[in-house]
């Protein structure tokens, strides 16, 4: 049985990815899609990275600085829950933040997946159906393992 956070993770991730034109960025919706699911499912969070929007890394970088400026105990407390080091946090870019917290991610997921008695790390796939491009924007309806449809 998959996991719930993997789906979570894979829709928070995906809906970062349009309107990118970074240096791993893709040409097409349809490229960014399996180019991030590449990424994902080989656990590769800097690629990843790489794959995000200007708007979301600038968002990014705004909930860095709001928790940089947080006192020691907030900080503490919001880096336990992300999976990131305190002590590191000062220091950390914003693409430093990203892919610590989805390697936070990925390897609670692949523990969960172990301690249920999965002997593969949980992995997405899907189909897409549409894709409807209008200017600057995409909009593509995919259909997950299981059957489940999402819209990015």
């Amino acid at each position: 049985m998959r996991n719930l956070s993997l789906p979570i993770l894979f829709v928070a991730v995906c809906a970062a990815l349009f309107g990118c034109k970074g240096s791993n960025g893709a040409a097409t919706p349809e490229d960014a899609i399996k180019a991030m699911t590449n990424a994902f499912n080989s656990r590769n969070a800097e690629k990843l990275y790489f794959l995000l929007s200007t708007r979301i890394i600038n968002e990014l970088e705004k909930n860095l600085n709001k928790l940089k400026a947080q006192d020691d105990s907030s900080k503490q407390m919001a880096c336990a829950i992300m999976g990131i080091e305190p002590v590191k946090l000062n220091e950390m870019t914003t693409k430093d933040f990203f892919i610590a917290i989805l390697n936070s991610s990925f390897n609670m997921m692949d523990k969960m997946a172990e301690a249920k008695g999965e002997k593969e790390k949980s992995s997405f796939s899907y189909e897409i159906l549409d894709t409807k491009i209008e200017g600057d924007k995409a909009v593509v309806k995919t259909k997950r393992q299981g059957g489940m449809e999402s819209v990015f």
